[in-house]
């Protein structure tokens, strides 16, 4: 039980600032007086350092520190 709040509370820092990912942007079009579409954010820009930092961040986070998690306390229940 430990273990999934551990990993819940894991995924929810590392995927915060993925609600920050794209922007709306209305821009005028033909046929509608605008027309909404979707950019990325300033932090996921691509000339932004944030973006690579960001994604490194996610493989170390995301994947490597639940399943310490999950190894940790499997050891704990043999």
């Amino acid at each position: 039980m430990a273990a999934a709040v551990l990993i819940f509370v894991d995924a929810s820092l590392i995927s915060g600032s993925l609600f920050f990912h794209n922007r709306v942007v209305t821009v005028p079009c033909a046929s509608h007086n605008h027309c909404a579409i979707g950019h990325p954010g300033q932090l996921f820009e691509d000339h932004s350092g944030f973006r690579t930092d960001y994604h490194s961040l996610w493989v170390v986070v995301g994947t490597f520190v639940p399943l310490v998690i999950l190894l940790g306390t499997a050891v704990d229940v043999w």
